[in-house]
């Protein structure tokens, strides 16, 4: 939590009661943020409809900037290798056992937040970058779009200059053909090139493709069976 008292403290016993409850990750979601203006509102549900859509379903969608989180998964968060991605973001990605509680964040008394334009324009790029390729797929799909139009409209010009409606010689259509065939060709071109940076992105940045919780196998030497808990410091057997 953030140490500026906007998120109240009375609410850790509440998160400790789900935690015990056997969750690994409980949120503290805002329900209502007093003080804050309108554009900043706004911007908020816009971002985290945005992610909601694009890659994060589980997203809550007034957002959470408060939580607790279990031993596992911090050790979980400190293994991955990523640097310019979204922290909580990432816990959403990882799954573990998830619940929230809502609560009123509260007006700012003094002081200003540090928490300027910049900083959520760059959490908007690292977040989509992190965690969703749709942007690639669009420009694949506008790139076909143009470039199917752009045959359908030389087709409907041939077939009306062979009706003698249209004169040979006329320059906009010429100019219209090449220009969407050419930039939709140029565009999902990018697309495809794209498709292949996202796999090579996906792979350079080692992330897991499953996070074990637990591992049950056979004792091979005694009846009945046993399961190790995997941690930070390798698996330890428990009976």
């Amino acid at each position: 939590m953030a140490a500026d008292l906007l998120d109240p403290p009375e609410l850790i016993p509440e998160l400790i009661a789900k935690f015990r409850e056997g969750f690994d990750v409980v949120w503290a979601c805002r329900s209502e943020r007093l003080g804050e203006s309108w554009s900043t509102k706004t911007a908020a549900a816009a971002y985290y409809r945005l992610m909601r859509w694009m890659g994060l379903p589980n997203m809550p969608p007034s957002g959470a900037d408060f939580l607790l989180v279990s031993r596992q998964v911090i050790d979980a968060v400190n293994a991955s290798p990523e640097k310019h991605t979204s922290v909580l973001a990432m816990i959403l990605w990882m799954g573990f056992r998830q619940t929230f509680i809502e609560y009123v964040k509260q007006a700012r008394h003094s002081g200003h937040s540090k928490w300027t334009l910049t900083k959520k324009v760059k959490l908007l790029v690292d977040s989509v970058v992190s965690f969703s390729y749709v942007p690639i797929r669009a420009a694949s799909l506008v790139g076909l779009a143009m470039a199917t139009a752009g045959f359908i409209y030389t087709a409907v010009i041939a077939g009306l200059w062979m009706l003698g409606r249209v004169s040979a010689g006329t320059g906009y259509a010429a100019i219209m053909c090449v220009l969407l065939i050419g930039q939709g060709a140029i565009l999902l071109t990018l697309g495809v090139l794209g498709e292949y940076l996202w796999r090579t992105f996906d792979e350079a940045r080692r992330r897991p493709r499953y996070i074990i919780d637990q591992l049950i196998r056979k004792n091979p030497g005694k009846s009945g069976s046993c399961w190790y808990e995997t941690g930070c410091d390798g698996p330890e057997l428990v009976p």
